[in-house]
């Protein structure tokens, strides 16, 4: 048997709360539009639709059920999933530093973001872990 270590990889998550399914829809398909459809549904019969069967979360494996306390986490390839909330405690630890260099980084060319970024973290050169330039591409500040 060998043994394993995980990767330090810098995630984003939003925590479901019950009350923000807004920021969690925004967090997993950008902002929806409240006055017209999401997911086939007019936004209050959605809203409806979460409150009576729960919310669910499209993942690579299908859809899966969130609780409410449950973090929904974006991994490494832009996926989405929902984890429970003493997982997310023992595996992550909340990002606040200084900006880092990234002397130790392998940088690679990113033609979404525009310019290079970390092969293992994703993360630009000179910069707080944390940052996500997928936020940016788009021209989000």
């Amino acid at each position: 048997m060998s043994q394993f270590r995980k990767k330090p990889v810098v995630i984003d998550a939003v925590q479901w709360t019950g009350g923000n399914l807004f920021d969690v829809i925004t967090f997993t398909n950008g902002a929806p539009d409240i006055h017209g459809t999401h997911a086939g549904e007019r936004w209050e019969d959605y809203c409806k639709l979460v409150e009576a069967e729960g919310l669910k979360i499209c993942t690579l494996e299908g859809k899966m059920s969130a609780s409410v306390g449950d973090w929904i986490i974006k991994g490494v390839q832009g996926e989405f999933y929902p984890c429970k909330p003493d997982i997310f405690a023992a595996t992550y630890d909340r990002v606040d530093g200084p900006l880092i260099a990234h002397e130790s980084h392998e940088m690679v060319d990113d033609s979404k973001f525009g310019g290079q970024i970390c092969k293992n973290c994703g993360t630009p050169p000179g910069v707080r872990k944390g940052w996500n330039p997928c936020k940016y591409a788009g021209g989000e500040a």
